[in-house]
């Protein structure tokens, strides 16, 4: 009986996973290499080949800096690899 157990929760699992990536197969992702924030991301880090929007909360300088530096530092891994796309 345990391993039907088992075997339901692992499928039930599976589930949930095709539900949150919104019937996309999953793909390579790249972990922040901090488990506080790859932990609460599916497949451990950010997913590759998606689009994926960063923004401050406002138009001043002053927040804008954060976001353009984490994008900048997200970036770099995958532009050393050739496979960044920026748009404006």
């Amino acid at each position: 009986m345990p391993d039907f157990r088992a075997s339901r929760i692992d499928a039930m699992r599976a589930r949930i996973a095709a539900i949150e990536a919104g019937g996309r197969r999953a793909s390579e992702s790249l972990p922040f290499g901090d488990s506080r924030i790859d932990r609460h991301l599916p497949g451990g880090g950010l997913p590759l080949g998606r689009w994926h929007e960063i923004t401050g909360p406002g138009l001043e300088v002053e927040t804008a800096a954060a976001p353009a530096v984490f994008t900048a530092l997200m970036a770099a891994p995958l532009a050393a690899r050739g496979e960044v796309l920026v748009g404006g």
